[in-house]
């Protein structure tokens, strides 16, 4: 199978920035994890790398546009 090597280029557009504000005001009020938030052994994160198979179906489209 040829290996098929295209660049991926995509147009970043630049504008001013813009503030954006809430339409309401940020309430300012405590609340309670849920049950499954206040279990410690949930709290992890497991760093990971994901391959997965090319996929001839795939070839012309735009990973970008696709994710």
């Amino acid at each position: 199978m040829a290996e098929i090597n295209t660049p991926l280029t995509f147009t970043v557009r630049r504008r001013a920035p813009e503030l954006i504000v809430p339409a309401n005001p940020t309430p300012r009020e405590l609340k309670p994890l849920s049950n499954i938030d206040d279990q410690e052994r949930l709290r992890l994160q497991i760093p990971g790398i994901f391959v997965y198979r090319r996929d001839p179906k795939m070839r012309d489209k735009n990973p970008v546009s696709v994710i």
